[in-house]
């Protein structure tokens, strides 16, 4: 209901700073921002430049949308070939209007070698990185570590033991 209002709501700028909602031509685009005619494949919002908002954002990660559920193994070794980095954006990206201030993150070509799910090329061939799903990498790669933490604790534990 909501996305055949959006359709007949909408909205198109030309040329150069082209936005719109649902504009005829962009299928699969729910809002656009500068973003060149025919190049809409993948994404429903398309945002170059920052983002903000005072809300939070979710997923949908329900149960009954999910099948062929697997479990995401050796976290820890998979996430030590991906290295945390600072940078600036480059002379080309700070031209189409980023800015020029440190930043944190990834390699996208790091990340494809171990998770290739969590990476897309956008029209130019340029890759990007859902972060967001890196989060349950994490969360596991935890889990390992705990069990590691546990499992040398009862180590020392029995030592100690022994040596009484």
């Amino acid at each position: 209901m909501l996305n055949t209002v959006l359709k007949k709501a909408c909205y198109h700028q030309d040329i150069n700073g082209n936005a719109g909602i649902n504009s005829p031509g962009y299928d699969g685009v729910g809002l656009f921002v500068g973003l060149p005619q025919g190049q809409t494949e993948n994404y429903t919002l398309w945002v170059d430049g920052d983002t903000y908002t005072a809300g939070e954002y979710f997923y949908t990660s329900d149960l009954t949308s999910k099948s062929n559920i697997q479990s995401i193994d050796s976290s820890i070794e998979k996430l030590s070939s991906i290295q945390g980095i600072s940078f600036q954006w480059d002379e080309e990206k700070v031209a189409k209007g980023s800015d020029t201030r440190r930043h944190m993150g990834v390699i996208a070509q790091e990340v494809e070698t171990v998770f290739p799910e969590l990476v897309r090329e956008d029209f130019d061939g340029k890759k990007a990185v859902n972060y967001s799903g890196l989060i349950p990498v994490l969360l596991e790669a935890i889990k390992e570590q705990q069990s590691q933490i546990e499992s040398l604790e009862q180590r020392i534990a029995d030592l100690e033991q022994q040596s009484h």
